[in-house]
């Protein structure tokens, strides 16, 4: 039987007409912690102005500064994919290898680079009058980038008990005890912490972007003798 045409007047149910009734699900947004930037830049100028900060022997490379140039360009444009310090590069037009993407980033004029951005996550450890077996270098003007990692040290110990959370070589801290913001509140919270200490650190986990790197075993350091952090 055909369906009657409602005249103007009418007024239409429009639950009854599975046209024009539509349900869309809202997806969630990426929670992915890589992304991918293309930048160019003129190498006769001032090249892409920003400053790495790497350690070749656990093929790892971050971002430590972002100047002005097409690194700022690109975070004005992109918000939701900012190049933050600390993110982790992964490739440089098709390389992996820390040396060489660095070598690509002065020579090329223009890199598609994939970054991964860093966990962030709380460490508790009790000190009590033992070293952390840690040693620390200046990674900016605010926090520590771990170094070395002392076998059987608290820190390692602290590895060996929480395998997604672990501090490698790598890691960088931001705040201990509360302390943070620059270079010698860090230090100095350091060197004056005693029993529980909580520090605020930054970790890239021990992925890598090389599969011939056997990752567990590089990130480990050898046993060293550390300074009385």
């Amino acid at each position: 039987v055909p369906r009657p045409v409602p005249k103007i007047t009418d007024v239409v149910d429009k639950n009854s007409l599975p046209f024009v009734k539509r349900t869309f699900t809202v997806k969630a947004p990426s929670q992915s912690r890589e992304y991918n930037v293309t930048l160019r830049t003129d190498l006769s100028k001032s090249g892409y102005n920003m400053m790495f900060q790497s350690n070749a022997a656990v093929n790892l490379c971050v971002v430590a500064y972002v100047g002005e140039g097409a690194g700022s360009k690109w975070n004005a444009a992109y918000a939701d994919r900012q190049i933050k310090p600390n993110d982790r590069l992964l490739d440089v037009n098709g390389i992996t290898e820390v040396n060489k993407m660095l070598d690509e980033m002065r020579s090329a004029e223009e890199v598609i680079i994939q970054l991964r951005r860093p966990l962030k996550f709380q460490v508790t450890v009790q000190k009590d009058g033992r070293a952390l077996g840690i040693a620390l270098i200046q990674f900016d003007n605010e926090t520590l980038w771990v170094d070395q990692i002392a076998d059987s040290s608290i820190i390692h110990q602290w590895n060996m008990g929480n395998p997604f959370n672990q501090v490698l070589r790598g890691t960088r801290i931001l705040e201990v005890n509360g302390q943070g913001g620059s270079l010698e509140a860090l230090r100095e919270a350091l060197k004056q912490a005693e029993g529980r200490i909580d520090m605020i650190v930054e970790s890239h986990g021990a992925e890598t972007a090389n599969p011939e790197e056997p990752a567990h075993q590089n990130l480990r350091a050898p046993p060293v003798k550390m300074p009385d952090l």
